[in-house]
């Protein structure tokens, strides 16, 4: 009988791969868990050029290091505990998701090839239990494509996929980001509003028509946020400053086809009917919806008085959630006040590092299925067949 345990991947969200400088000796760190949180960013360090295919600074080569250990060693731990290898695929989050999906891609195959002592190579199909967080369910999602065009005619390797708060179908928060800089989604750091807009990864990250009336005019009529005519003047190209950090519509329209490229992996065409899962978080009220454009007042962004909806700070529930897939809830509550990591992380950042998020993902990826997936004692009502 084949072993149900799949190797794993997990693949992080935007902001949770450590970045280092490869130009200094030894490499220099760019991006930890000290400059997400603690300290301001480098802007030399962090930029890319406006085609937003490399970095800014001639003395500046970045790569992806490691997993920033506040959000994932917990999570990754707990999936060790099933007694088969968890792999980590860090990635440069700044750049198009279509990037990352190429570079997992070469990464899958190499692990492949690995032999694996702890699976009997005859029960090993070469296929892996995919987690992901966040933004990584969209790279997954372009990694389906990628692996399709690159390896036509073979089998997906693909067992199971637990997405955990991955905005489907983006997020106001990431909006607000490129505008002021004050959101979750960045940690309050208004230093990064700048940068964001030579990210083509936060670009991927904006509300698509799928998520309904997230940008209004003043008489409700929903804004095409992939336009630059609907962006509010102060972060557009000015011909006068041509080398401030402005929203870019070349960058616009790259999102907005790769977002209308991405394959929706629930489809029987891809062969995981019920073998994907949804978790997502749960705040009444704490998640931006709909923000209110003034455009008699240069497309003037009201976001102080936008309107709020349910989610997990960063990700509207709707947007998380994927028709016909299962789903499990995790609400603010479930928090304790004991958390140290709930003081300076938002439930959407938050949510790998649960104990109760680590175990549904781990009992999943055994085989489990259903309510009985939830920990003992939970209200089924959470889980969502």
């Amino acid at each position: 009988m084949p072993n149900p345990n799949h190797p794993c991947i997990v693949i992080p969200g935007i902001k949770g791969t450590g970045l280092e400088n490869i130009y200094e000796l030894p490499p220099a760190t760019t991006w930890s868990t000290w400059e997400a949180g603690v300290v301001a960013p480098d802007f030399d360090s962090l930029a890319l050029e406006s085609n937003g295919e490399v970095d800014e600074a001639e003395i500046v080569v970045n790569r992806a290091s490691q997993l920033l250990g506040v959000a994932y060693d917990s999570f990754v731990q707990s999936l060790r505990g099933r007694d088969v290898p968890v792999y980590v695929f860090p990635y440069d989050w700044r750049y198009s998701m279509v990037r990352s999906a190429k570079k997992l891609v070469n990464y899958v195959l190499a692990l492949q090839k690995k032999n694996l002592k702890s699976l009997a190579p005859a029960n090993w199909d070469r296929a892996f239990d995919f987690a992901c967080h966040s933004m990584g369910g969209l790279v997954f999602r372009q990694f389906v494509a990628a692996w399709r065009s690159a390896m036509p005619g073979t089998p997906l390797p693909v067992n199971r996929v637990v997405f955990i708060a991955t905005p489907h179908l983006g997020s106001v928060d990431a909006v607000e980001s490129m505008i002021r800089g004050e959101t979750v989604l960045f940690g309050g750091q208004k230093e990064l509003r700048k940068l964001a807009r030579t990210f083509p990864g936060v670009y991927e990250l904006l509300p698509n028509p799928g998520l309904q009336n997230t940008v209004v005019n003043q008489n409700g009529v929903p804004l095409d946020i992939f336009d630059i005519h609907n962006w509010q003047s102060s972060v557009t190209p000015d011909p006068n400053d041509p080398g401030d950090f402005d929203v870019e519509q070349a960058h616009l329209t790259a999102a907005r086809g790769v977002l209308n490229a991405l394959p929706n992996v629930s489809m029987p065409e891809f062969g995981l009917a019920g073998r994907i899962l949804v978790i997502y978080g749960i705040k009444p009220n704490s998640t931006l919806r709909t923000v209110t454009v003034d455009q008699q007042k240069d497309n003037w962004y009201d976001f102080d008085h936008a309107k709020m909806g349910d989610g997990d700070q960063v990700v509207p529930v709707e947007s998380a959630l994927l028709p016909g897939v299962p789903s499990m809830e995790v609400r603010g509550e479930d928090v304790s006040v004991f958390n140290l990591k709930s003081h300076v992380l938002s439930l959407h950042a938050l949510l790998p590092s649960l104990d109760e998020v680590s175990s549904v993902t781990s009992r999943f990826f055994s085989g489990v299925t259903g309510a009985a997936l939830l920990p003992i004692g939970t209200d089924p009502a959470r889980f969502h067949p």
